[in-house]
């Protein structure tokens, strides 16, 4: 983390020197080499020369009068034009043509044809600049692999931006590029392009498919692989929301075809492509395999590539595969912690009267004010998901309905705690609560901590491209620690669930974390390093664990706030 501080430090000393230098460049050009621009009068000052007009006297020199009051408004630079235009036309016909008429003046920016490329390069990289301050000071942390990428855009951007205005300009123009009568909207332009830069290369991407459509293209002999690193380019361009989303919408419209075309995937989600160990700053479809065969026939073997059509447009988008162990409900008896601990603490072990399955007491929650313990649906509800309910209720309970903590294979005192209240089995959430008989039965800490959890968090992309560490408490593992690798993986599968009980045998947005669990640990709370919530285990196989969003079972279950 040192390190990575100086690293920091360093690019910010070596940003704003360069940006300095940038600023005052231009400001020192811009004073000795002053530019011109063509404006038209403004509505109030054509109203005072329409003033000036209708209460004329034949006295007063009305036109010199209008001459004087342009050239005080303005740094002509055409003065003797301006001045005999006036002087030779009758006063109703200048009143009729002024509002149309340019003006040539000096202008503090170079917006003439002669410069305004210029102009359009330095306002680019000043919009770089602005969004690497942007991007870089608002990062959980810096990334110094990223930094030959900054050096690539400072390169690139000035010409990216320039291409672009003169692609949109022959656009305006029909088909030819005028750089006469432009504005001051110029400079807002070639920020805007300069700060969106991956933006900017997909606008040139769509001015180019304006300009030379595909079958032009076809007809001029490019082939085509040339076409299809053009939509791989595309897609790398876009901002990242806009790459997850696509990737999202993809995997929820084809995981059932590709689990059924390639049975040993596990999970698919959008993350960040890893090259010779190191993350890329693009995203791929991530697919977990049970295990990732180097030697493999073509119709088994997971293509490189996929081409997805969003919104009109065709984007191919890199895959990324990982070996990563069958999928496993955790819940499976095991050695267990806290034997013999009263009262009851999170992380130790529970089950049902007469189920051999056991799990891990994840919270102690509230529902309508009222204690309940949660877990998961199939250490709780064992029984009815193996008799095919997803939802629980005690009016269809094939057994009783009490929960034993330790669970009634661990230990030699097992102790009835709670009845099972309440359970939901779907392709979100896999959680249920049981109401405690006594509310002091369960103190609301972390056994092995000695801490109550602090409230809960959500977690984004970040955290899981710099190594966000967690911690569980569970029946089997005690406490153990992780780091997070996905924040959202948006389908996992598991083949566990009895059949019809769980839709496709899959759930959808898991947290995957490393491998930080063992058989029993279903249900067990994880939390951050400030104890903060992040959800309740569900599985794991030997690389991964796989969390349950603490906010979707809230919502799911209609829980009072923790």
């Amino acid at each position: 983390m040192e390190n990575l501080s100086k690293a920091l430090i360093l690019w910010l000393k070596w940003a704003s020197g360069f940006t300095l230098f940038l600023v005052s460049l231009y400001l020192i050009l811009h004073f000795f080499l002053r530019g011109q621009e063509e404006v038209s009068l403004s509505i109030e000052e054509l109203t005072a020369v329409n003033t000036l007009i209708t209460n004329h006297d034949d006295s007063i020199n009305t036109k010199k009068l209008i001459y004087i009051y342009i050239d005080s408004r303005y740094e002509l630079i055409n003065k003797r034009q301006l001045r005999r235009q006036i002087k030779t036309m009758p006063l109703d016909q200048l009143q009729q043509q002024l509002p149309h008429q340019k003006l040539t003046v000096k202008s503090f920016f170079w917006l003439d044809p002669h410069q305004v490329l210029w102009e359009v390069a330095f306002w680019s990289l000043f919009g770089l600049m602005a969004n690497l301050f942007f991007s870089v000071t608002t990062a959980k942390a810096f990334d110094p692999k990223k930094i030959p990428e900054h050096i690539g855009k400072l390169i690139y951007t000035p010409f990216l931006a320039i291409i672009v205005y003169l692609s949109l300009n022959a656009l305006v123009n029909t088909g030819s590029i005028s750089l006469e009568g432009v504005g001051k909207s110029t400079i807002v332009l070639a920020f805007v392009l300069g700060f969106y830069t991956r933006r900017a290369i997909v606008l040139l991407g769509r001015v180019k498919d304006l300009i030379l459509p595909a079958k032009e293209r076809e007809n001029k002999g490019e082939n085509d692989q040339d076409n299809e690193n053009e939509v791989l380019t595309g897609f790398k361009a876009l901002a990242d929301e806009d790459q997850k989303r696509i990737i999202n919408a993809y995997i929820q419209a084809n995981a059932d075809m590709l689990k059924e075309r390639y049975p040993e995937i596990q999970g698919i989600s959008a993350r960040k492509k890893i090259r010779n160990g190191l993350m890329s700053d693009y995203y791929c479809v991530h697919f977990d395999v049970i295990e990732k065969y180097h030697k493999i026939s073509d119709e088994k073997r997971i293509p490189h590539f996929i081409e997805y059509t969003d919104m009109n447009n065709k984007f191919k988008i890199e895959t990324d595969i990982s070996g990563s162990g069958e999928n496993k409900l955790a819940f499976i008896p095991a050695k267990f912690h806290g034997d013999g601990e009263e009262p009851k603490q999170l992380g130790l072990s529970c089950s049902r009267e007469g189920v051999n399955e056991m799990g891990t007491i994840g919270l102690k929650v509230y529902k309508k004010g009222k204690a309940y313990l949660l877990s998961c649906y199939h250490v709780l509800c064992a029984p009815e998901m193996n008799a095919y309910w997803s939802e629980f209720h005690p009016a269809i309970a094939t057994q009783s309905v009490e929960v034993f903590s330790p669970g009634v294979r661990d230990g030699k005192n097992p102790k009835a705690i709670a009845e099972v209240m309440e359970g939901t089995l779907n392709n979100f959430t896999d959680a249920a609560i049981a109401k405690l008989k006594d509310e002091d039965m369960v103190q609301p800490t972390l056994y092995g901590g000695n801490v109550k959890p602090n409230g809960i968090t959500v977690l984004d992309s970040d955290h899981s491209e710099n190594n966000y560490k967690v911690y569980l408490y569970g029946r089997t593992s005690g406490k153990s620690i992780g780091t997070i690798k996905d924040s959202h993986q948006n389908t996992v599968f598991f083949k566990e669930y009895p059949k019809d009980t769980l839709k496709g045998n899959k759930f959808y947005h898991l947290i995957v974390a490393s491998k930080m669990s063992q058989e029993g640990d279903s249900g067990a709370v994880v939390v951050d390093d400030q104890n903060r919530i992040i959800g309740i285990l569900l599985g794991s196989n030997s690389k991964y664990s796989y969390i349950q969003p603490i906010n979707t079972i809230i919502n799911q279950l209609n829980l009072d706030e923790l």
